[in-house]
């Protein structure tokens, strides 16, 4: 159906309404109009509202490619304990140095700092960019290690220290998803690289998402429905 022929039947349904007088009617009217797929699909049509979440969605998501390459530079650590008067620079040279064996001086960091407020409970994270891509993709590539140094794991073989990319709010949230899919095996594995999210599939296959739209793919299966045994199967049970 054209764009002109769904106006002009709105039109019409407009007019209809229009004419009813009583309050009671035209709240059922609408009512039953909202809840008609048909009538909201065709209206947003009308409307050009299709195309315009179309754009807007095409555009948040250019505004967050854009964020993720602003943090290209930055690296995220976690569960390294804080103090009061500490220098978060000095902190991070001495976690690279001595936990994951970079030598990185102070003319590597471009700035420092703790994200978040203050939680006693457990210390907050900080975030760090380097003064180049080349300096954060050789500490980043040291994480590896972390899994297996037996000094930053607790009392119940939980490693406490984390090297993580500095994600957008947004993929910060699919990253979550995707690991949420690892939990409970309907993919491999997922791990972060240049602020895309990888996924491994349990065929082996890697992607790469950014959207919830991307993990559309790994979603639960939907249920297998029970086939009746045939009468073969029947006689030898």
């Amino acid at each position: 159906m054209s764009t002109p022929e769904i106006s002009n039947k709105l039109k019409k349904s407009i007019d209809t309404l229009v004419a009813v007088r009583d309050p009671q009617q035209v709240d059922e009217i609408v009512r039953r109009l909202m809840d008609n797929d048909l009538f909201k699909t065709s209206l947003q049509t009308a409307l050009g509202i299709t195309d315009l979440k179309h754009h807007v969605s095409k555009l948040e998501d250019r505004i967050d490619d854009l964020e993720q390459y602003s943090r290209r530079n930055c690296l995220k650590f976690r569960g390294i304990p804080e103090s009061k008067e500490e220098d978060t620079d000095q902190v991070i040279i001495k976690s690279c140095n001595e936990t994951l064996g970079v030598m990185v001086e102070s003319s590597d960091i471009s700035r420092s700092h703790r994200v978040g407020k203050p939680n006693s409970n457990y210390p907050r994270d900080i975030i760090v960019r380097f003064i180049s891509y080349r300096v954060r993709a050789f500490v980043y590539e040291k994480r590896f290690d972390l899994f297996n140094n037996r000094k930053l794991r607790n009392e119940n073989g939980k490693i406490t220290f984390f090297l993580n990319e500095a994600l957008t709010k947004t993929r910060m949230d699919v990253f979550a998803k995707a690991r949420y899919l690892k939990k409970q095996k309907l993919i491999s594995g997922t791990w972060t690289q240049d602020g895309r999210i990888v996924v491994r599939g349990n065929d082996g296959q890697k992607s790469t998402v950014t959207t919830f739209s991307d993990l559309r793919a790994y979603l639960d299966p939907p249920p297998k429905t029970p086939t009746r045994p045939s009468k073969t199967q029947q006689n030898t049970s």
